[in-house]
């Protein structure tokens, strides 16, 4: 939480402080540290009394889980990964106006509780296991004041909803970010190592995208899987692959019958064949009777490759919108039942400006960025122009990264501020 700070508390510590900070913080917190594991949902700690105070403006309160003028307990989560909990942490004070800092394993400042209430808290969501450090700044007391008592609580999400806590219910407000929320760099935020994120591909009628050429049904679809497989998925790998995430499909599933209540015209495809229309709500609503409402247990994410021509709704004007793909949620990877995107599965497609050598990859890998909290406005051209596909071809009419929001000038990267939104999605949502 955050306040305005009362002028007079600043002015009289400033006075008791002379301009200039000296001496020790509090002793220890007693004890100096506790852990949440499946035994334990619960730790309580004390701490204080403080020797000087610590006004401060801004972000200068601990300034790191070392800071000698702050108090500091150790948080230990053994939790398992952070997919189905959050922790919470409340602190009560007395005799005076301390505040809430929290440290992750790195060292990074990830959550902070600044008011002049007698209760500081703050909550973290899905956070993965490792040793945090609480922090404690002693903002306004006299000398020798200031106690405090703090727990920290394990809180499952209920009924299976992984994020219901923190849930609005909202689309608009759930899944717009439309400043990020999560940032985060390999190695500097996180350990470095490799995520693993577990995707199943699930596919409708991409036989049509074959049909077109010539191939009967059964070896047009299975055309169309090994070029799912071969072609499109490798592809995709190499976006996420800059980022140390491993885009791991567990498997190809197909939907049967989706079909569209609304659009019952044939649609003329780039090859000259024909092929059904759908609104894409329409076939959200399928593809998620299909899996029963949720991704299948252990995986992050169900993309679903269609041979259809998708459509967004009319707008006031009453003219829809040809779409290559959609997401479900900007940032859907942080709940199970908006964690699926979809996408037309071209195996090339000729744009307005320049032949795309395989679009079917550029729409996975710019829907599943979405589900990953990447958005257009963080993309860019001038990063992009990299080796475009599998063939490791460089085209100079590319020079866009994935997330920009045409079709025809993106290549495969991403930018770098997509990358770090991306990259801490995976970190803090991929399931262990």
């Amino acid at each position: 939480m955050s306040s305005i700070r009362p002028l007079t508390a600043l002015v009289t510590a400033a006075g008791l402080l002379a301009g200039t900070i000296v001496g020790t913080g509090a002793e220890a917190s007693s004890p100096a540290e506790g852990t949440l594991d499946e035994a334990n949902d619960s730790v309580t700690w004390e701490g204080g009394p403080f020797l000087v105070p610590r006004p401060t403006a801004g972000d200068l309160g601990c300034l790191s889980p070392t800071d000698p003028i702050c108090d500091h307990f150790a948080l230990e989560l053994a939790l398992g990964g952070g997919a189905d909990y959050s922790v919470e942490i409340e602190m009560l004070v007395e005799g005076g106006d301390l505040d809430l800092y929290v440290f992750d394993p790195a060292g990074v400042l990830i959550a902070t509780s600044e008011s002049s209430d007698p209760v500081e808290n703050v909550t973290l969501a899905d956070p993965p296991d490792g040793t945090y450090t609480v922090s404690v700044n002693p903002f306004f007391v006299a000398p020798g004041s200031g106690t405090y008592t703090t727990t920290a609580t394990v809180a499952e999400d209920q009924d299976g909803d992984e994020h219901e806590s923190f849930r609005i219910d909202s689309l608009v407000e759930d899944c717009s970010q439309l400043v990020p929320r999560h940032v985060g760099l390999p190695g500097v935020t996180d350990d470095g190592s490799e995520i693993t994120l577990d995707v199943v591909v699930a596919y409708d009628q991409i036989e049509l995208l074959e049909t077109s050429r010539g191939l009967d049904l059964e070896s047009a679809k299975a055309a169309a899987l090994d070029h799912l497989a071969d072609d499109v998925v490798p592809a995709v790998k190499t976006s996420y692959a800059e980022l140390g995430i491993d885009f791991n499909v567990v498997g190809y599933e197909e939907v049967p019958g989706i079909i569209s209540a609304e659009l019952t015209d044939e649609v003329r495809d780039f090859n000259g064949g024909t092929r059904p229309a759908i609104y894409s709500d329409e076939m959200f609503e399928q593809v998620k009777d299909h899996f029963e409402e949720s991704v299948p247990d252990g995986i992050d994410i169900v993309y679903v490759a269609t041979g259809k021509d998708l459509f967004s709704r009319p707008d006031v004007s009453g003219d829809g919108q040809g779409l290559l793909g959609q997401a479900n949620c900007i940032g859907g990877v942080r709940w199970d039942d908006l964690s699926f995107a979809i996408g037309e599965a071209w195996t090339d497609r000729v744009t307005g400006i320049v032949a795309q050598h395989n679009t079917a990859a550029l729409v996975m890998s710019h829907e599943v960025g979405h589900l990953m909290g990447a958005h257009h406005h963080y993309g860019e051209c001038i990063t992009g122009q990299r080796p475009h596909d599998s063939n490791e071809r460089i085209d100079p009419e590319h020079p866009c990264t994935v997330m920009f929001p045409s079709a025809g000038p993106n290549n495969m990267p991403f930018s770098m501020l997509n990358g770090s939104v991306v990259r801490e999605h995976a970190n803090l949502f991929a399931r262990p």
